[in-house]
């Protein structure tokens, strides 16, 4: 009996040796554009059979009969493959000579435990994260875009339940920064569905109408009398996009304020865009007050300093507008996707960042996953982001080198 029964584990443990050298094969072919095969098969073997990995990964993975054993589920592994081979692409991006490292770091530790953490941590949240992508996605894993999507995720679905509880009883003041706050984080997740399909470049438009919107609500969240009024410019823009005419109530109000410019179409346009701004009183009293954008920004910046804060939000947000502008009217037939995402994360995660707090102090929203600060978590991996674009950007081998490697 005994004897039949080790035959029969015997037989167990062939079938899945064959099935992993199978699994491998299929790794090679995969990954072979891509991440130097015989390291990843090698980093999948030394994570998958840590500690680390092994302590969430039946909570993180759902692998059923006789896939039980995580080393032949389809699943885990491809999502532990994708993971190691798009983070290492991204730690490569500084690095001249991939190969090179790949051989040092297989003879020493500690590339493969930074590698591992950067693993694990992904694969912590990998139900915001992995889960929500794509079939074909790849910059996602990066680990600052894997932070920003479990962080967009996250209160998003947050949101929405404070929506559903507070929404209908909520004042006008609280239902201006709830819609606000929903546009901007479904605009981010458009951003993401976008990288997802490899379309960086398209995202520049949108990322212009997250840093001006976010700049309506800064304002209006600093002098709420006025979104009464936002609101009936917003319907003054809806009847003119419908109907080619200024409304009469609109038109009352232009004629008013600013008399002597009547006949300007393009004056009267910027008007209806920014003339709600007449109900603050600081920006109405302003001698040099602009109806644009810009005017915004510089509206900001004086706010600040008159409450002595010596950092230009106004000043910051003008220079990543200016930038998404130019990036999304030019016609480029050569784009960067590697720099191009960085840059995208670079101008919303602040933005992100400050209505996520806003809705925690507001309605008591945790910060924490599983115990983890999310908002920090995604803050540190944004600033390694930045370090690494501007280490590529001030190096013209790596330039190059990347260049290669990320273009469309």
């Amino acid at each position: 009996m005994f004897k039949n029964k080790n035959f029969f584990n015997k037989q167990i443990e062939q079938m899945y040796d064959d099935i992993k050298k199978k699994i491998d094969e299929t790794i090679r072919v995969s990954f072979k554009n891509i991440i130097q095969p015989s390291f990843l098969i090698k980093m999948k073997y030394r994570i998958m059979n840590s500690e680390e990995f092994l302590s969430i990964a039946k909570q993180k993975y759902d692998p059923i009969g006789m896939y039980q054993n995580l080393e032949i589920d389809l699943v885990t592994v491809e999502d532990v493959c994708k993971n190691i081979a798009y983070i290492h692409q991204y730690n490569m991006s500084i690095v001249k000579n991939p190969r090179d490292f790949e051989e040092e770091s297989l003879n020493g530790r500690e590339y493969f435990e930074k590698l591992k953490k950067q693993v694990i941590d992904n694969i912590k949240f990998r139900k915001l994260g992995s889960e929500t992508f794509s079939a074909h996605y790849s910059f996602g894993y990066y680990p600052y875009l894997y932070a920003l999507r479990v962080v967009v995720h996250f209160f998003s679905l947050e949101l929405e339940k404070v929506i559903a509880i507070h929404f209908n009883t909520a004042n006008g003041i609280e239902r201006f920064r709830l819609r606000t706050i929903s546009d901007i984080f479904r605009r981010t997740r458009g951003i993401l569905g976008l990288m997802d399909d490899d379309c960086t470049d398209a995202c520049y438009g949108i990322c212009r109408q997250i840093i001006e919107f976010n700049t309506h609500y800064k304002i209006l969240v600093r002098f709420p009398d006025a979104i009464e009024e936002y609101g009936k410019f917003v319907n003054y823009q809806i009847q003119y996009d419908l109907t080619k005419n200024f409304p009469p109530e609109f038109e009352e109000k232009y004629n008013l304020t600013l008399e002597q410019e009547k006949t300007n179409r393009q004056k009267k346009i910027r008007y209806l865009n920014y003339g709600w701004m007449d109900k603050i009183e600081e920006f109405k009293n302003l001698k040099n007050k602009k109806y644009s954008v810009k005017g915004l920004f510089e509206f900001i910046d004086i706010q600040n300093s008159l409450r002595n804060r010596e950092i230009r939000d106004g000043e910051i947000m003008k220079d990543y507008y200016e930038k998404c502008s130019l990036l999304s009217h030019g016609n480029q037939v050569i784009f960067n996707y590697f720099l191009g995402n960085i840059e995208i994360a670079i101008y919303i995660f602040p933005i992100i960042e400050a209505l996520a707090k806003d809705l925690r102090d507001m309605y008591g929203i945790a910060e924490e996953i599983d115990g983890i600060n999310v908002l920090e978590y995604t803050r540190k991996r944004i600033v390694d982001a930045e370090s690494k674009f501007k280490t590529i950007s001030n190096d013209k081998e790596l330039g190059e080198k990347n260049q290669k490697l990320f273009m469309r």
